[in-house]
């Protein structure tokens, strides 16, 4: 009712929900591997690159082990119930390229460049999936996958104990998920996504900032 909760209407007690740890959980680890050089260049410049590949194995994720089947739920004294498992993986490629100038110790110039693309199945231990039983459908971008980073140093010396500095940093956007706001598929989970929306699938904004 309305001002008045109680005024109309039979209150209902809803199932208690629960958190518990899959009996199989194994612990996550990261395998990584990488190759890079480093070249002195003429004027005193230097140059370094570096390719790293990083995948995250058996990563922890949430899934509502008491989700309906057919409308029923196999523990019916329970509403969602959170089992934490170690099915989940992630898998990054990284480029990084940077470049050094200094001129007898009167400037540096330092520039540094990264691409990166990040992969993964799960947003946290806790973080259920959109459809608890095609748990493949979650495999998307990582909230931390930022493709494009810049950044640029410049010291200049004015004096002995007088200098100059600049910073410049600029990154392209982070991905972000984009949800109904609706239980569509009757899990018990309000966190479903729009008919062929992917996890992680929308950007945002890039950003960037100077500072002296």
């Amino acid at each position: 009712g309305f001002p008045v909760p109680f005024s109309v209407g039979t209150a209902v007690t809803l199932p208690a929900s629960r958190i518990q740890i899959d009996p199989n959980l194994r612990m996550p680890y990261v395998a990584q591997g990488s190759i890079g050089f480093e070249q002195s260049l003429p004027h005193n410049m230097r140059l370094m690159s570096q390719y790293s590949y990083r995948r995250g194995i058996h990563l922890l994720r949430g899934r509502n082990v008491n989700a309906p089947i057919d409308g029923v739920l196999p523990d019916q004294s329970a509403g969602v119930v959170t089992q934490i498992e170690s099915s989940a993986n992630s898998f990054n490629h990284l480029l990084f390229v940077n470049f050094n100038w200094a001129k007898f110790g009167k400037f540096m110039i330092g520039a540094a460049y990264v691409l990166s693309k990040t992969s993964d199945e799960t947003d946290g231990a806790l973080s259920l999936p959109a459809d608890n039983f095609v748990l493949r459908g979650e495999r998307g971008p990582s909230l931390q996958d930022t493709r494009h980073r810049f950044n640029i140093l410049a010291n200049f010396r004015l004096t002995k104990s007088l200098s100059l500095s600049s910073i410049f940093n600029a990154s392209s956007a982070r991905p972000y998920n984009v949800t109904t706001g609706f239980d569509d598929n009757k899990d018990l989970s309000v966190n479903d996504r729009p008919a062929g929306v992917g996890r992680n699938s929308a950007r945002g904004a890039g950003q960037w900032d100077l500072s002296s």
